[in-house]
């Protein structure tokens, strides 16, 4: 007999859809979605230079216990441990940082795990300066957070980007999508020395579902990664 069992929870963020329930008045916590607002430390909409400050965070565990004339095991993995905030400034900018934790806390920190910068300049566009997830394939892009499996396909496992230092533009323009990233190729626990060399990511696509409402979501997409090599 086997059993497996995975417990993901993230704080600091938006509640994952609309909320239908209706609202209580004077009731602590009257919908679930309030329990979102928790990690708010400050809100101003509309000031003159902060707007939000939070605390973000995220824990992933996953349990098994195999029975079988094998042999048998039972037990606990702790999968991700993560806290970080997230800063709203000067109405189009955001400010998003957060360290991965070891999973026995020894040492407590273990690395950076994202630190980086967005721009708005349009509501069509989106403009990321520092350390993150370089974007590539459809499951990869999605975050862990809502992924629905207990972890990545292993092609997606083997050949995924790491996260790396870069700047990267994507947007979207009347039904097509499109985004372009340069990298550094110098893979760190924590920023980067900048002396690997850079590879490039990007893609397009077209968004079909904007066009009719039958479906949800349906994109067609096309991504591709390139990796400079150095032939010393």
């Amino acid at each position: 007999a086997v059993t497996i069992a995975s417990l993901a929870h993230s704080f600091g963020g938006p509640p994952p859809g609309p909320a239908s329930a209706p609202v209580i008045e004077n009731v602590p916590f009257a919908r679930v979605d309030d329990l979102w607002d928790l990690p708010v430390l400050y809100r101003k909409p509309g000031g003159d230079f902060l707007q939000e400050l939070r605390v973000t965070g995220m824990y992933h565990g996953l349990y098994a216990n195999v029975e079988s004339d094998q042999g048998d095991f039972s037990g606990w993995e702790n999968r991700r441990w993560r806290i970080g905030t997230g800063i709203k400034f000067l109405d189009n900018w955001e400010l998003r940082a957060d360290i991965d934790i070891a999973d026995d806390f020894d040492p407590f920190y273990r690395n950076m795990n994202d630190l980086y910068l967005i721009s708005r300049p349009r509501d069509d566009l989106r403009v990321k300066i520092g350390r993150t997830k370089a974007l590539w394939g459809s499951q990869w892009r999605q975050s862990i957070k809502t992924f629905p499996y207990i972890e990545w396909g292993q092609l997606v496992s083997q050949l995924r980007p790491q996260r790396a230092v870069g700047i990267a533009v994507d947007g979207k323009r009347n039904h097509w999508i499109y985004e372009a990233a340069v990298w550094s190729g110098d893979l760190t626990r924590d920023f980067t020395d900048f002396e690997g060399d850079a590879f490039y990511s990007g893609g397009i696509g077209y968004d079909f579902a904007s066009k009719t409402e039958a479906f949800e979501t349906l994109r067609w997409r096309l991504d591709f990664y390139f990796n400079e090599t150095n032939e010393k």
